[in-house]
């Protein structure tokens, strides 16, 4: 069995049997969008002549391509890691523009 190491970056694939390492290769991406699906909703895809259609529930996760070269333009995922940590990063970003906007008001009493 190989094992994979992965910190901030990098990656490193040791394989104790053959006594080698290697770093993995990540894979073609091109992702257009992400989307934490907020209520369950029936999603209608079409373009460019494509046409599908998916039934999503809450906490799913939907993913569009951009690149032509794949043949499904739209998946949806479930993974309640994922959706979790979108979740959060969510949470974040609101609470940092909150502060943002109490501190700009802050501001503006103060002259």
């Amino acid at each position: 069995m190989k094992t994979l190491y992965i910190t901030k970056g990098n990656n490193l694939l040791i394989d104790e049997e053959n006594h080698n390492c290697s770093k993995l290769k990540e894979e073609r991406q091109g992702i257009d969008s992400i989307f934490l699906v907020k209520e369950p909703m029936h999603i209608i895809y079409g373009y460019d002549g494509e046409h599908e259609e998916f039934d999503v529930d809450t906490n799913d996760i939907v993913i569009s391509f951009y690149a032509s070269e794949f043949s499904k333009k739209l998946v949806v995922v479930k993974n309640e890691d994922w959706a979790s940590n979108i979740a959060e990063y969510n949470k974040f970003m609101q609470e940092e523009k909150e502060r943002w906007a109490n501190g700009k008001d802050n501001a503006e009493k103060i002259f």
